[in-house]
């Protein structure tokens, strides 16, 4: 029955099965089928029966059966069904974003997608609707309509959405493939086909570029009309411009809806048949300069060329900035394995652009005017090597960690982060700290002076130098430290900790090597939604004597909360290790199904005045003394996190302290 559906819905969604070729520009529409090799590029989340539109260089997928996307934080949110999935340049093999040579998992590309699932948001609820179909629009002659830069292929979803208290919500969404211009125009119109009038209704589509590295110039006071992000791709950039009014005033309103943080809509209130629409376009190229001349274009903004050429002393990757030098709006972020010149385009301002080339840094002044284009020259500064070891007063190794900091007019070096380009990841933008081992460990640094740390937590000593690298030198250096706080009968621990797993800037082992660097003698392992087991790590790294571990799991909820759980049992053979669903509508139910799954768990409340959607603040827990909140609070849980993230006096963890007080 299943396979007679889908075979229904591709001769509906082809338009005949014959028409492959559409019109002069070559666009093909035919289902992805692994085994016939009809594939499409670097899509992960696509199956076979969704779409794959293909247009000379182009290549986009569209799903067509419903199916929920897990979010970056691990629970479900925008459904594929009559989704974009992927959308980038047909590459060849050399540039499918294949992993490097000796790379780890983390590393692998990712490139998928879930742009156009309709979001709505009512009384701080968010909802993501499924469309219940997505057909392709052709013309009375059976030839898609043409529009703008050549042939365009245009395909629509539409669906429905019973709204509490009687109204329906209508939607009917188009995207619209531009190929001669790598362009998908999309607009998605909502309608109140019920008898009501809808109130303080904020509607979008969601947009997950599947990618936490991304960047956008824009900047109310001087670039108030730049209202695109860009993010470097495996191979390709992709583009998306939201060509919605602004809002009148004001820095932006952010809100999480469960999947990234994106600026709020704007409300609007629709009586019985009035519709809002909102509009976007999203692009994609090769080359950063095409990209940006193409957007540049799109908003009607004046657009120079600039050039920045590099001299390095070894291989990429390097990352490069270019900061408006008066705003600080970032105009370009990447990191690039090509180190040939990087052409942009950019308007006409004064910039300041900086490569990092791990570690050295290096930046100049910028300037874009309607003169003669003047590249600017990076250049890897010359260096030496620093031997570290890191020993108590006995001569025996001290797993603990060594901090560099450049003294004027040396800049703090910045150790290679992995690359969150191909991860999709977060990534460490600040990383100026190594954890040498017991044989010791080879450090290049820039020529300069430094002040070098070394440290085990606050229950050791700390030994600090002053040393001058000096180019082409080596320089052994030995730091003494020792433990001066007798802890025995007492254990550090540190109970939410994330990785690259979930939301972390560090891999497994990176954090494992951290823990034991800062004197944690056990660590929780805390990634949303998933269990992620710190002890092989442990064991490959010959730390077992120095961290114990133990398996926990943050509960994210959407619009709820955020709680840790531990200890949990990983369930062999299930998906994220058999993390608790966090589908939950109150934080009674959900510390109650915590404490079903793992008997004898601890239940801790993380953060609860971090956020506009967190605990404490979403039951509207009366802050002065606690002496009321909206229905369904519950007390429940076992530990409060009053202290969270680098900044004691924060806040949201003074606002918590007061709580917990």
């Amino acid at each position: 029955m299943a396979a007679k559906l889908l075979a229904a819905l591709v001769a509906i969604l082809l338009v005949g099965p014959a028409r492959a070729a559409v019109d002069d520009d070559a666009v093909a529409v035919r289902p992805l089928d692994r085994s016939a090799g009809i594939v499409a590029p670097a899509c992960t989340t696509c199956r076979d029966g969704d779409l794959l539109v293909t247009a000379g260089d182009l290549a986009l997928a569209i799903g067509t059966t419903p199916r929920p996307f897990r979010s970056f934080y691990g629970h479900p949110t925008a459904d594929a069904m009559g989704s974009i999935l992927s959308f980038s340049p047909r590459a060849g093999k050399a540039e499918q974003g294949l992993p490097r040579a000796g790379s780890s998992s983390v590393e692998l590309p990712r490139s998928d997608l879930m742009i156009g699932s309709p979001y709505l948001r009512q009384d701080d609820k968010s909802v993501f609707i499924v469309y219940r179909s997505i057909e392709r629009q052709t013309g009375s002659n059976g030839r898609a309509p043409t529009g703008h830069g050549g042939a365009t292929v245009t395909f629509v979803a539409q669906a429905e959405h019973q709204i509490p208290g009687g109204s329906t919500a209508r939607i009917v969404t188009t995207y619209a493939l531009r190929p001669m211009s790598a362009m998908v125009d999309i607009e998605s119109t909502v309608t109140n086909a019920g008898p009501g009038v809808l109130r303080d209704l904020r509607y979008a589509l969601h947009m997950d570029a599947g990618q936490i590295y991304e960047f956008s110039p824009l900047d109310r006071a001087r670039h108030p009309r730049l209202h695109f992000r860009i993010f470097p791709k495996p191979g390709h950039y992709l583009g998306w411009i939201d060509r919605n009014p602004e809002h009148a005033g004001g820095e932006p309103h952010f809100i999480w809806d469960g999947a990234s943080i994106l600026e709020e809509a704007q409300p609007v209130v629709l009586a019985p048949g009035e519709s809002h629409r909102v509009g976007y376009t999203l692009v994609t190229a090769r080359r950063p300069g095409d990209l940006l001349k193409s957007i540049f274009r799109l908003l009607e903004v004046p657009a120079r060329p600039a050039q920045i050429r590099f001299e390095t002393r070894g291989p990429g990757p390097i990352e490069v900035v270019v900061k408006d030098a008066a705003s600080q709006a970032i105009f370009f972020r990447s990191f690039l394995d090509d180190l040939s010149p990087l052409d942009l385009r950019l308007p006409a301002g004064r910039y300041l652009a900086r490569a990092h080339f791990f570690p050295g840094i290096d930046e100049a002044p910028l300037s874009v005017s309607a003169g003669t284009m003047k590249p600017i020259l990076l250049r890897d500064p010359p260096g030496g090597t620093v031997r570290l070891r890191l020993r108590d007063r006995s001569g025996a190794h001290v797993p603990g960690k060594v901090t560099f900091l450049g003294l004027e007019p040396t800049r703090t070096p910045y150790f290679r982060p992995h690359d969150p380009v191909r991860s999709g990841r977060y990534w460490e933008s600040f990383k100026n700290s190594c954890f040498p081992t017991a044989e010791g460990t080879g450090i290049d640094l820039p020529a300069g002076t430094y002040l070098v740390s070394a440290a085990r937590g606050p229950a050791w000593t700390l030994d600090q130098r002053t040393i001058t690298v000096r180019e082409g030198t080596r320089l052994d250096l030995d730091l003494t430290i020792d433990r001066v706080v007798d802890t025995r009968g007492l254990l550090s621990v540190d109970p939410h900790l994330h990785t690259l797993e979930s939301d972390g800037a560090v891999t497994v082992a990176e954090r494992v090597r951290s823990l034991v660097a800062e004197g944690v003698d056990v660590a929780i392992a805390t990634d949303h939604n998933r269990l992620t087991d710190y002890r092989p790590a442990v064991t490959a790294l010959g730390l077992e004597g120095d961290l114990e571990t133990i398996i926990g799991n943050e509960v994210t909820v959407p619009d709820l909360m955020d709680f840790n759980t531990y200890p949990v049992a990983p369930r062999a053979g299930a998906a994220d290790g058999g993390a608790l669903d966090p589908r939950f509508d109150g934080a009674g139910p959900a510390f109650r199904a915590a404490r079903d799954r793992d008997a004898g768990v601890i239940v801790q409340a993380n953060h609860p005045r971090g956020w506009d959607y967190d605990f404490f603040n979403i039951y509207d827990l009366e802050a002065a003394s606690a002496a009321s909140a909206r229905v369904g609070f519950d007390t429940s849980f076992d530990v409060l996190e009053a202290v969270n993230g680098s900044r004691f006096d924060a806040d949201s963890n003074t606002a918590a302290v007061r709580d917990w007080m």
